[in-house]
């Protein structure tokens, strides 16, 4: 039988105090410059001081002695993954139809992961968890040969799903090992947090590149803070602020489940550091649906792991992140959801069977709608068919029951790491019903494998559930 270590297990406390507390001297340090110098002297000591300090933080660490115990494709595969979000989404420049350039590390990560199968097919098996997102490929394959059988349909519609469900399979396999998968959530934690401490910097340096959406998206003249503040943070991923600030949740709360989980005050005292730089990160994105998402993960995220110590410094950090800003009154402004989804509405009756087609909705011809239902499941629906909405919640509540078969009943370890990416993914559940999140890259490939990251550690806890969705993979298995 293998027992879960005691800590965490890929985060030494002092160098991850080091390289979180550094960074923070280093962003405020690059937006004084900005402020008395030039945004562009800032920049350089802002990314020079941040070098530094993840420099200083790793060189006593035996860095090659530790990435030779992790097995080299899926390190690699996660790492790619993830970084496909720092390519800029907007870039936009097409390799093919319907594939861009920021397309390229997220297709490379699918192809080593597919490598990793093959190579690997004598002891690869299909785990429930990722059943209902086959079915749903094998139902858009469907409707694409029926509605719009074209090659650029093909890729955004089955080609995309396809990468998520094979992330899945083999993350079932992938992340029955403890050390992968702490290591893949401490990669998310760091690349989110360092595109948060980007996004800081650029709000108060007032740094921005406007038509790609990098640094920051200006406000538009009809909205009630426009000329009051620099801007709706993004960092560099070239996306809508509105997903920047979805792509905050889920490692903020993975930050906060290290803190749960680790026994060593530096570590603890980093990580809950590490959820302020993403939780007022996410807030200067002037998100509405972020802030409420945060919110109500949070307060289910107290409730349930009653982590007594933490609970008034998470709330105070809160509290000051959303005080800081005047991102309450935009709560005082109307929104068009309602009327998004009215006409996704239509649109679906109109195409109950099988849509309009993977891509079409925002592409502007007469028969497709300009604006996107702002919602992932009704955005589903509409491109392919009612089956196709329904199969894509029912993979993502397969997901997230994996995950809460671990939380509930323990409190400590890796049923506490469980429930922290339990209330992410739920967060980002909450948001992706008014932003349709799971169809945007960055945000999606974190949402897949945070979540069966997840499903691992609600196993490794003993989690009934969890062990049930990820069989056959884990067999009589103890984590």
């Amino acid at each position: 039988m293998l027992a879960a270590p005691p800590d965490i297990g890929v985060f030494p406390a002092r160098q991850a105090a080091v390289a979180v507390f550094g960074s923070i001297a280093a962003v405020v340090a690059g937006i004084l410059a900005s402020v008395l110098v030039s945004s562009e002297v800032g920049g350089v000591v802002g990314f020079v001081g941040v070098g530094v300090a993840v420099f200083v933080a790793l060189r006593p660490l035996p860095v090659g002695h530790y990435l030779k115990e992790l097995d080299p494709l899926p390190a690699a595969a996660i790492l790619l993954f993830l970084l496909g979000a720092l390519v800029p989404a907007s870039l936009g420049i097409a390799v093919l139809p319907g594939i861009s350039i920021d397309d390229l590390p997220t297709l490379a990560a699918a192809g080593l992961t597919v490598w990793w199968l093959i190579e690997n097919r004598s002891r690869t098996m299909i785990p429930r968890v990722a059943a209902p997102l086959i079915v749903m490929i094998v139902w858009l394959m469907f409707a694409w040969a029926l509605g719009n059988p074209s090659f650029k349909a093909l890729l955004i519609g089955p080609g995309r799903w396809s990468m998520y469900a094979v992330l899945v399979i083999a993350g079932a396999t992938w992340f029955k090992d403890h050390k992968l998968r702490s290591w893949a959530i401490g990669v998310v934690i760091a690349i989110a947090t360092s595109q948060a401490l980007i996004a800081i910097w650029s709000y108060h340096s007032n740094w921005s590149i406007q038509d790609y959406f990098i640094g920051m998206e200006p406000f538009v003249w009809y909205h009630m803070l426009y000329d009051e503040v620099p801007g709706r943070a993004t960092g560099l991923l070239g996306i809508s602020s509105n997903f920047f600030g979805a792509y905050t949740l889920v490692p903020a709360f993975a930050s906060l489940g290290v803190a749960s989980y680790t026994r060593h005050a530096r570590l603890k005292t980093a990580m809950v550091a590490t959820f302020g730089i993403l939780t007022y990160a996410g807030v200067l994105s002037y998100t509405r649906a972020t802030l409420i998402a945060l919110v109500l993960g949070l307060i289910g995220f107290l409730v349930v792991t009653r982590p007594y110590r933490l609970t008034p410094v998470i709330i105070a950090i809160t509290v000051i992140a959303v005080l800081s800003t005047p991102i309450l009154s935009r709560f005082e402004q109307g929104n068009d959801r309602v009327a998004l989804a009215s006409q996704a509405g239509s649109t679906i009756l109109e195409n109950a069977v099988i849509g309009i087609g993977s891509g079409r909705y925002v592409e502007g011809d007469e028969e497709a709608p300009t604006v996107t239902p702002h919602n992932s499941f009704l955005l589903q629906a509409s491109e392919t068919g009612i089956l196709g909405g329904l199969l894509l919640l029912v993979s993502v509540l397969a997901l997230m029951g994996g995950v809460w078969g671990g939380a509930l009943p323990r409190r400590a370890g890796s049923g506490a790491m469980a429930t922290a990416i339990f209330a992410g993914l739920g967060a980002l559940l909450v948001q992706t019903m008014s932003n349709n999140l799971l169809h945007i890259p960055p945000v999606a490939t974190q949402f897949w494998l945070v979540g069966i990251a997840g499903v691992g550690f609600a196993a490794a806890a003993e989690g009934r559930w969890a062990r049930f969705l990820m069989d056959p993979v884990l067999g009589r298995e103890t984590l």
